[in-house]
């Protein structure tokens, strides 16, 4: 016996499903994606800090966490990702922020313009300086 779904339906439990998550994890924007082989991916987006994310990962039972810092916007960004092999799951954070011991360094750069005609253009780099935490 099959059981059919009507399109409506469909699109109302998607609906009670999308604000289960947004109940869940409150301070951030969830989105899942689950591929052909079941893996399931999901993303916390624009979580309200960067500590605020690394207690959401904790508190998923993630310990280990990768981390990868990124020089976008004013303030840098922080991606925390961890990985659950049984549950075939990958849980990932982003913070508008970067960890309280890291900072983006701005710094200005002569380089020649395109065309060659002896002019130079001053370029900003960004890049990510991380301090160890000795404390």
């Amino acid at each position: 016996m099959s059981f059919i779904v009507s399109p409506r339906e469909k699109l109302k439990r998607v609906r009670a499903i999308a604000e289960e998550l947004q109940q869940l994890f409150v301070g951030c924007n969830p989105s899942v994606a689950i591929d052909s082989a079941g893996a399931v991916r999901l993303g916390l987006h624009s979580c309200r800090s960067y500590d605020y994310a690394t207690e959401t990962m904790r508190g998923l039972g993630f310990g280990k966490r990768d981390k990868q810092t990124l020089p976008l916007g004013k303030t840098g960004r922080t991606a925390l990702t961890g990985r659950d092999e049984t549950l075939n799951l990958t849980v990932t954070a982003y913070s508008n922020e970067l960890p309280p011991t890291c900072r983006i360094e701005i710094t200005k750069v002569r380089k020649p313009r395109r065309v060659s005609n002896g002019e130079y253009v001053e370029v900003e780099k960004r890049r990510i300086v991380c301090d160890m935490d000795i404390g």
